[in-house]
């Protein structure tokens, strides 16, 4: 399996910095950006990285716009928010715009580590669901299991 890759986008070079080093020591391939505008051109680009940490407080667009914004182009990225901020309000839209999870600084490494790893996770989970409705949706004709649509004409053909 590849390393997984995080993009950290925070307006604050310190928080950039410190989740750089200790997600990097995790094992996690780490970008970090400082605006929102900045990860949205990014991702624009053709940059996917495996997830991502998200300030509320961002400069230019705020991180619920930025949430929007990416889930617009990836609607399966998964997006932990991160915020000096516990407002209820902030947190239930965060999370009905599809963010993976929500945590408020200073937070422990642990809880950050415990977030990733089951954001990645349900994405593993939703990408396997994924893969095995589609091996579903093969069509049985007596003993022959196939999507193929070259196999389908010639069954139908015998």
């Amino acid at each position: 399996m590849s390393k997984r890759s995080i993009l950290v986008v925070d307006d604050d070079k310190s928080t950039r910095d410190y989740l750089a080093t200790f997600l990097g020591t995790s094992g996690y391939a780490v970008d970090c950006l400082g605006s929102g505008d900045e990860a949205i051109e990014r991702l624009a680009a053709g940059y996917t990285p495996s997830m991502i940490l998200l300030d509320v407080l961002l400069p230019g667009k705020d991180g619920i716009e930025v949430l929007a914004n990416i889930k617009a182009l990836y609607p399966t990225l998964p997006i932990i928010i991160l915020s000096g901020i516990g407002q209820i309000k902030t947190v239930v839209e965060a999370m009905k715009m599809g963010a993976s999870d929500y945590l408020t600084k200073p937070f422990e490494e642990e809880a950050l580590e415990l977030a990733i790893e089951n954001a990645i996770e349900k994405q593993r989970l939703k990408d396997e669901v994924k893969t095995l409705r589609q091996q579903l949706a093969y069509v049985e004709q007596g003993n022959i299991l196939t999507s193929n649509p070259q196999m389908l004409r010639i069954i139908d053909i015998s």
